[in-house]
């Protein structure tokens, strides 16, 4: 399997995107987008926004096209992300993200550590949760 993480734009990423928006992933235009090709086909993509660049970023816009879920993929798009923070962020001191229920425990395993559920709640019970990654 041959995969390529690179950045891109809102526009290449038009239909995953239409696909994202009815469960509530959003984009903007600050966003630093990313597209996921496996085998040269759009699987998924992710984004970052850079609060300010000695600071805070933001992980967001995660999402997997559902055929291609549970391959990994998610965890490959948070360790190419930080990697790309590392080298083009340095002084950056943290990364937050706003965890679905789903997401949770890929980016528990990469690092990021919980600091508190949202009072949103899904209709499953579960609630949105906010973790951060440090020491980038």
């Amino acid at each position: 399997m041959s995969l390529v993480f690179k950045k891109s734009n809102h526009k290449e990423c038009d239909e995953l995107i239409k696909l994202a928006l009815p469960h509530g992933i959003r984009f903007g235009e600050k966003d630093i987008t990313f597209a996921l090709f496996s085998n040269q086909i759009l699987v998924g993509m992710a984004c970052i926004l850079i609060r300010s660049k000695n600071g805070t970023a933001v992980f967001k816009g995660d999402f997997v096209l559902p055929k291609y879920r549970n391959k990994g993929f998610l965890d490959y798009m948070i360790k190419q992300r930080l990697k790309y923070l590392k080298v083009n962020y340095p002084d950056l001191k943290r990364v937050e993200v706003n965890a679905y229920p789903q997401a949770l425990n890929c980016h528990l395993r990469n690092g990021a550590k919980f600091i508190k559920n949202f009072r949103y709640t899904f209709e499953n019970g579960e609630r949105l949760k906010l973790l951060y990654y440090e020491d980038l």
